[in-house]
């Protein structure tokens, strides 16, 4: 069972590993799992003469279909031992340029899971359930978290499940917040009342970036997961989709960016086409949307530049720059809203639907307003040429 390192990774040889070219050579053959883990641990206290006898013991297992899974558990006793020291800062290919700290790890799930969960008691308290996408996020930075913690307990013999883990629940949770934001924004307009002041059309606003979001959400899970193969061009290539899932979630935000700052700017010059302003501070709630948009946009533009230097570049050498730039900023995200929870535009929407409710018309007859709408959606009916919005 002779193993070898090839870019930094742990590899066993293939059958046909003569000519056989790097990138068909496993990146990380080590069983995965719980039971694997925990035998790990154990068996780094147990002599070598004992565990001599266990590779006899492991083919005979594997030849027969009913043992394949005790086999496969008792595995982990022999790849401990065997698993070379990585030279992580020279190799070609590394899952860390450094010594990951495990009490940063620990201190920042913590921290999120805090975060997390008084978010999670503020949004039953209010109601606001399209806001459970944001903890969603939250929830995903902590399992991100003490996957990096697990890692870096293994350090210097690395795994690729727990790299992976690690590497997807701390890289897709942006795209979760900025989801909540678009749909924030959304309701937002609604609520006071300033459709026309939009710069696209409400209807399509919301859909329109969520989408991106979503596609962009799972570019970057389709990277990690091909990351997962653990070849060097799996590796690689991941990589690469990672960064274009991360440049299309910068594309669209910054258009959400511009299409919120229209809103701003229409919302102070024609304050009669909002007759609901005063219903929510929305001041308040653009200036919080502002402040989450630049972490969010900050934090992206990292990870894309990071990514985009490759696995020896400089960003990926310190561990500090995930934390200032990552954890930071998306625990500041967190805590902003905690803040500055949009509750009161979940409570005035719904208001706003009860007095509709309440003022609708009886069966079988049609207000004025619903009447001058059906005109215009069928171009019976000029709008006055003083309410266009330039």
């Amino acid at each position: 069972m002779g193993r070898c390192v090839v870019g930094g990774t742990t590899r066993r040889p293939e059958r046909h590993s003569a000519g056989a070219p790097k990138s068909h050579q496993r990146a990380a053959e080590t069983p995965t799992g719980f039971p694997a883990s925990v035998i790990r641990r154990w068996a780094a206290h147990i002599p070598s003469s004992l565990l001599s006898p266990l590779p006899s013991v492991i083919d005979h297992l594997s030849r027969c279909s009913t043992s394949r899974l005790l086999a496969n558990i008792m595995a982990p006793l022999l790849e401990v031992r065997e698993a070379p020291i990585i030279d992580y800062k020279n190799a070609i290919w590394a899952y860390y340029r450094y010594e990951p700290s495990i009490a940063a790890a620990i201190l920042f799930a913590i921290l999120f899971f805090l975060i997390t969960t008084f978010q999670s008691w503020q949004i039953y308290k209010a109601k606001n359930w399209y806001y459970v996408v944001f903890v969603i996020g939250g929830l995903f930075e902590v399992i991100g978290y003490i996957g990096r913690a697990v890692s870096a307990s293994q350090t210097p013999r690395w795994t690729l499940g727990a790299y992976i883990v690690q590497a997807l629940f701390t890289l897709v949770p942006p795209a979760l917040y900025a989801a909540s934001i678009y749909m924030t924004l959304g309701r937002m307009v609604r609520a006071v009342g300033a459709e026309a002041l939009s710069p696209i059309r409400i209807r399509w606003m919301t859909s329109m970036f969520v989408s991106g979001d979503i596609l962009s959400f799972l570019l970057q899970a389709c990277g990690a997961g091909i990351m997962a193969g653990g070849t060097l061009e799996n590796l690689t290539t991941g990589a690469n989709i990672i960064v274009g899932g991360l440049s299309l979630q910068l594309l669209y935000f910054g258009f959400f960016v511009i299409a919120g700052g229209v809103f701003h700017y229409r919302m102070i010059k024609y304050p009669s086409k909002a007759p609901n302003r005063d219903v929510v501070n929305w001041h308040k709630h653009m200036n919080v949307l502002y402040a989450a948009s630049v972490l969010i946009f900050v934090r992206s533009l990292f990870r894309t530049i990071e990514y985009g230097l490759g696995n020896d570049g400089y960003l990926m050498r310190h561990e500090a720059f995930l934390y200032v730039f990552d954890a930071c900023l998306m625990l500041a995200v967190m805590v902003v809203y905690a803040v500055f929870p949009p509750t009161e535009i979940g409570q005035a929407i719904k208001a706003k639907r009860e007095m509709e409710k309440a003022q609708r018309p009886e069966s079988g007859q049609t207000s004025e307003s619903d009447a001058e709408d059906a005109q215009v959606a069928a171009g019976e009916k000029q709008e006055p040429a003083g309410d266009k919005i330039v």
